[in-house]
């Protein structure tokens, strides 16, 4: 990660940041979230554009969460699943806790 006095203005800020901001949506979900988008409206033969009407989710962001560069929130998912047919599911898992 640079050090502050690298970056100077917001131009910097991004031009430092983006490689570590690349597929943002694959390293916090995994590829499964991807494919599951994909697949989802390929089953319902829709293209980006008719997910994007149906969901009112702008088509390049359809395309960045499809290709993994996107950052969704929850709110997102949720007009993603509905569009698709589809319930959103979120699991808190325990922890494995290691023996001492």
């Amino acid at each position: 990660m640079p050090h502050n006095e690298e970056i100077q203005d917001a131009g910097n800020v991004r031009r430092l940041l983006c490689p570590y901001l690349k597929n943002t949506i694959t390293q916090r979900f995994g590829v499964g979230l991807t494919q599951a988008i994909i697949e989802g409206r390929e089953a319902n033969d829709l293209t980006q554009k008719q997910l994007s009407e149906a969901t009112g989710i702008a088509q390049a962001d359809i395309s960045r969460l499809e290709n993994g560069t996107g950052n969704p929130s929850i709110r997102t998912l949720k007009r993603l699943a509905a569009g698709l047919g589809m319930q959103l599911k979120l699991e808190f898992v325990p922890l494995t806790l290691t023996s001492k």
